[in-house]
Formats: structure tokens, C-alpha cells, sequence
């Protein structure tokens, strides 16, 4: 497409990171043209973190982040 709507994108950014919650870092912005220069979170997952040793708290941190978003990210 010729540009993205990215005030959405922005808004939900913006929203977690007020509930305390992760969302990448933009370093500049242009709605206008709909071009946007965020942080790279990377590709890591979880899912090979995970072991008996390590599956209570990786469990409970994305719980806890669940729940924040369902809790404390203003929706309206």
C-alpha cells in the first residue's frame, strides 16, 4: 500500500506502555505519511526458555502482563 494508518498502532503502543506494559520504542513517527521508525524487539520467544525449571515464572510473567492489559490499559 502507499502508507499504513498508523495512528492506531500508536494509540495501542502508547496505551500499554501507560499500564506499564512493553510495546516497542518509536523514534519518529509521520501519520500524514504513514511511516513510523520503532525499536526492534527482536524474534526471541519463549518457547525454547522453557523447561521445568524455568515454565512457573515465564508462565506467570505472561500471565501478569495478561492480566495488566485486561486490567490497567485504558480502553476507552
Amino acid at each position: 500500500p502507499a502508507h499504513e494508518d498508523i495512528r492506531p498502532w500508536l494509540d495501542i503502543a502508547a496505551r500499554l506502555r501507560a499500564a506499564g506494559l512493553v510495546a516497542p520504542g518509536v523514534y519518529a513517527s509521520d501519520a500524514t505519511l504513514g511511516f513510523i521508525a520503532m525499536q526492534d524487539l527482536g524474534s526471541a520467544t519463549l518457547l525454547p526458555l522453557l523447561d521445568a525449571h524455568t515454565v512457573d515464572a515465564l508462565y506467570a510473567t505472561a500471565l501478569d502482563a495478561l492480566l495488566t492489559m485486561q486490567r490497567d490499559v485504558d480502553c476507552a
